[in-house]
């Protein structure tokens, strides 16, 4: 009898530590949105993260103690993600990043200048760990936002509670592969082995039109002596549908045959050499294992996972369990637990129709000018798509080879009125 009860208390424990959670959300006929997102928990402590753990990776409380970091936050993206099709970004921007790499922490130190060589220290450990060049991170590269991000600790860690310095740096350039999602699958409880972590394919991941990581660790203490350190994990990626079953049929290109061709024969000049190209067909269906490679290798026995569905009615959803398993009927929200394959296919006869988007609340651009360190300029647009104010926090960072002179500065208004930027900042 006890030992059920311990029994039971383990398997509760372990599943209240992990979670989940695969969302799929097509964006137009030709585009799908894919979001995975995952959560693990330590177990609690009081001054320094416990040296048992389960769901919660070892190496990154080990990193975190070594640099005493409240927090860490890591992104990488590639790609363009077209905010005027496709609305605002993934969990409201809360997990996105600028194109390359970008890392953010808190660090306790005692003096500024202890915590800038914990950063220093922070950034190199990461770079082993991301196969990553974090390690570029340096003076030059590092600059102490004011406004830019907020804590999501919360609570303090009672007597042992120090001032925390915030520390930021990017490296634009940074190319983003399969060598840095390869540790961050390694970060997960399964492994990619099961779950929804098993359809991170690098192949397909990176050949999308647009894609990010994030990696963000911070405290939750609920009183002076209860802490525990939380990893959130999100792999955001928008899949060109049509591109990737296209690879699927010829993994090498080959040109269309002519009974390939989709012509608008209502032309007047339409013949069997003469081809108007119709758009894309409306009507669609595709499976996770198309798309992915495989189907969902069953349920990650560690904890909770599901699979979300944002569609809209009209698109038919369906599941089959295992190789031969029968195709059934399904609901937008699916459980993992007992399962040991799922492949779902979504079709439609009109695949235009798609959930609605939200309008970010601001649209950014920035372009360059002129040529050169006396005619170089830097140009930015921010465009209010509602006719309600918004107040924003716009934060740049410039080279250390790029002057820049704060008299030639100006904002313009719509009305086309250049005015000088003093008094305005």
């Amino acid at each position: 009898m006890k030992l059920s009860i311990l029994l039971c208390l383990a398997l509760v424990a372990c599943v209240l530590g992990y979670s989940e959670n695969l969302s799929l959300r097509p964006l137009s006929q030709k585009y799908l949105h894919a979001s995975f997102e995952f959560e693990a928990e330590s177990e609690p402590f009081n001054t320094h993260p416990v040296a048992h753990h389960d769901e919660f990776p070892r190496i990154l409380s080990q990193i975190i103690t070594q640099s005493d970091a409240r927090e860490i936050h890591l992104r990488f993206a590639q790609g363009f993600w077209d905010a005027e099709e496709w609305g605002v970004l993934p969990h409201n921007g809360a997990f996105a990043g600028g194109t390359g790499i970008e890392a953010w922490a808190w660090i306790e130190a005692s003096s500024k200048q202890e915590a800038k060589k914990k950063w220093f220290g922070l950034v190199n450990s990461l770079s082993g760990l991301f196969c990553a060049s974090l390690n570029f991170i340096d003076s030059a590269h590092t600059v102490e936002p004011q406004f830019t991000f907020k804590q999501s600790s919360t609570g303090s860690n009672g007597a042992n509670e120090t001032t925390a310095y915030l520390f930021s740096g990017a490296l634009p350039a940074e190319p983003v592969c399969t060598e840095n999602l390869t540790p961050f699958i390694r970060l997960l409880p399964c492994k990619g082995k099961a779950g929804i972590s098993s359809l991170l394919d690098g192949h397909k991941i990176f050949d999308s039109q647009w894609q990010g990581m994030a990696i963000d660790v911070h405290r939750e203490c609920t009183d002076e002596e209860a802490c525990k350190m939380v990893l959130k994990q999100t792999v955001d990626a928008v899949v060109d549908v049509p591109r990737q079953l296209r690879r699927n049929k010829h993994p090498i290109p080959v040109p269309l045959y002519g009974t390939d061709f989709r012509c608008d024969t209502s032309k007047p000049y339409a013949n069997d050499y003469i081809c108007f190209p119709l758009g894309d067909p409306t009507e669609v269906s595709w499976s996770i294992r198309e798309i992915f490679g495989r189907p969902i290798e069953g349920a990650c026995r560690i904890g909770q996972g599901s699979v979300n569905l944002d569609v809209p009615d009209g698109w038919k959803l369906q599941s089959k369990s295992g190789e031969d398993g029968e195709i059934l009927d399904t609901y937008p929200t699916l459980s993992l637990a007992n399962t040991d394959s799922l492949d779902i296919i979504l079709s439609s006869d009109n695949a235009t129709h798609v959930s609605p988007v939200s309008s970010p609340p601001v649209f950014a651009q920035r372009s360059f000018s002129g040529h050169g360190q006396q005619r170089g300029g830097v140009r930015t647009a921010f465009t209010n798509p509602s006719s309600e104010p918004v107040t924003f926090i716009y934060s740049e960072t410039l080279p250390w080879f790029m002057r820049f002179y704060f008299h030639t500065m100006k904002l313009k208004n719509v009305d086309g009125v250049w005015r000088r930027v003093r008094g305005h900042v």
